[in-house]
């Protein structure tokens, strides 16, 4: 009887909370309405700046309310028509293409990156390719993005036709420093390496620093990509001593370290590291060591970070039922 009436209770309050979700969506569908007809036929850059908002803060409770604010500023700004092909991404394909490819045309990189996307996934390489492209037509020049530009290359059906595209874009853009970046990445992919070198040496010369990254480290990494280990560690060292303990730094040369089986020198970096930094990067030797089935020293990290955090034990009981059951003994 207690779980009938438990039932009947949960089904009213399920109910009553679908009826308050009918109530808040009349309301809210009723306010926009009121507000799309306020901007009038001629609305502002702040009015359809205010439309534009509106409809991001509903878009994910009621999209279809958010959808008639941005259908009523969609002419005035692209950003809206964009938000409108997302809203049709699972809904209707052709609708979704459509809005993209508009969106694009008006200049919105995302939209452009997307149908990228979309091509590629659906195997349509030229198409693909040439979104792909518009991107940094359009200004997202990220590492990420040329990155991706260049991976297409793999998959065109006229690599020359894309390459000299991408050479095209390179060339007109290349007193842009951030382009300068992309070509010396450009070069790597194409085995240029000595003329690759000389623009990460320019870029050191012109302080480059974004958010990411920073030239000498980008020189570390080509480095290490030539196997130019010395040189590579040279270079990382020179970012850590003018930007201090940058992480992504100090992971590229953890790494480098250990490639090198450079033991002492991994030691060294660690303990120049401050919490909780220094702990992590112990776990990372811990397992360094066990890798390269130097057990006693794996044991002997994991039973000093125990001391730090009892979380570390499990990996420290492990270690020692493998060396029991190998019969190690270093």
């Amino acid at each position: 009887m207690k779980k009938f009436f438990l039932i009947v209770i949960l089904s009213l309050f399920l109910l009553n909370c679908s009826n308050d979700t009918r109530k808040g969506e009349k309301e809210k569908l009723i306010q926009a309405k009121s507000e799309i007809k306020k901007i009038g036929k001629n609305p502002s850059k702040e009015e359809i700046n205010k439309i534009y908002v509106k409809g991001l803060e509903l878009n994910k409770i009621y999209p279809e309310i958010s959808k008639k604010y941005f259908e009523s500023i969609e002419k005035y700004d692209a950003r809206a028509g964009y938000q409108i092909a997302l809203y049709y991404q699972f809904k209707n394909k052709n609708i979704y293409l459509e809005k993209l490819k508009k969106a694009s045309d008006r200049g919105i990189e995302e939209a452009s990156r997307k149908l990228g996307e979309y091509y590629f996934t659906n195997k349509e390489y030229n198409l693909a390719e040439e979104y792909r492209l518009k991107t940094l037509e359009q200004g997202n020049y990220s590492y990420e993005n040329f990155d991706q530009a260049l991976f297409y290359l793999t998959f065109t059906s006229n690599p020359i036709s894309y390459t000299n595209k991408i050479e095209n874009f390179l060339k007109k853009n290349e007193d842009n420093i951030n382009i300068k970046l992309l070509k010396a990445r450009y070069l790597v992919n194409q085995k240029k390496y000595v003329e690759a070198e000389i623009l990460y040496k320019e870029l050191i010369q012109e302080s480059f620093k974004d958010n990411e990254y920073v030239a000498e480290e980008l020189l570390g990494k080509f480095y290490i990509e030539t196997e130019q280990y010395e040189k590579s560690e040279e270079y990382l060292l020179k970012t850590l001593k003018k930007y201090g303990n940058r992480k992504k730094t100090i992971d590229i040369l953890f790494n480098l370290y250990t490639r090198t089986n450079s033991d002492s020198k991994i030691k060294k970096l660690i303990l120049n590291l401050s919490e909780p930094e220094r702990e992590k990067y112990l776990f990372k030797l811990a397992g360094y060591y066990k890798n390269k089935k130097k057990y006693n020293e794996a044991k002997k990290i994991y039973a000093e970070l125990v001391k730090k955090d009892k979380k570390y034990d499990k990996y420290l009981k492990k270690l020692e039922y493998l060396i029991k059951d190998l019969g190690k003994n270093e």
